[in-house]
């Protein structure tokens, strides 16, 4: 019984997977907001798309 009470007690001091958790608290906040940014702002959504047209484009120039 005693070493099940030892086992009970290291596995609540545990921290290794708490920073795992965290980090993905906060990935789902982050992406939440990008989401919310793309889909309300129309604008910055073309302008990034435009943008990523013309690298496109100029790597393309490049490698022919």
């Amino acid at each position: 019984m005693k070493a099940l009470t030892q086992l009970a007690h290291r596995y609540m001091k545990d921290q290794s997977g708490v920073t795992a958790v965290e980090y993905a608290i906060m990935g789902i906040g982050i992406s939440s907001i990008i989401l919310a940014v793309f889909i309300t702002d129309t604008t910055f959504r073309d302008t990034l798309i435009s943008a990523f047209q013309i690298i496109a484009t100029n790597i393309d120039s490049v490698a022919n």
